[in-house]
């Protein structure tokens, strides 16, 4: 049985990025924002700590 000739668009389908599961780059992305703002909410409260620190 003799080859077709796949067509130059459907190749290219194939090879086309895919998400495996859906909203997992979505749910990641979110997941990072919310440990950056946890982070920096921390070091902020960290430098208000050491200005404002009283000594005897």
């Amino acid at each position: 049985m003799p080859r077709t000739k796949m067509d130059v668009s459907q190749r290219a389908k194939q090879f086309l990025p895919f998400q495996a599961v859906r909203g997992l780059k979505e749910a990641l992305e979110e997941a990072e924002k919310e440990v950056n703002l946890s982070f920096i909410n921390e070091v902020s409260c960290d430098t208000i700590d050491e200005d404002y620190l009283v000594e005897d």
